[in-house]
């Protein structure tokens, strides 16, 4: 069986989960993101440690904004959180 890499601080990933899919994830200082987008809405989210996105992210859940203009000025995982949560972060 293969050995699997163990994923540490600042570790970074973004990749394509399928067609029109987008998956941004990041384990840095204590919390791990990680944010599924399909067609430029927001699919589901894993948030593990403080700090996260709380009423924005369930209300981007609930009402399937097209989230392309965020998406855009956001490319990591934090900066994403951050912008949803409407306060500065690293981009």
């Amino acid at each position: 069986m293969p050995r699997r890499r163990r994923a540490g601080r600042g570790v970074r990933a973004g990749g394509v989960a399928g067609r029109g899919a987008r998956v941004l994830a990041e384990h840095t200082d204590g919390r791990y993101l990680q944010f599924i987008f399909q067609d430029q809405r927001l699919a589901g989210a894993l948030v593990l440690g403080a700090g996260g996105p709380d009423a924005a992210l369930t209300k981007a859940l609930e009402t399937g904004a097209d989230l392309a203009p965020l998406l855009a000025r956001a490319p990591t995982a934090a900066a994403f959180a951050a912008a949803l949560a409407g306060r500065p972060g690293p981009v």
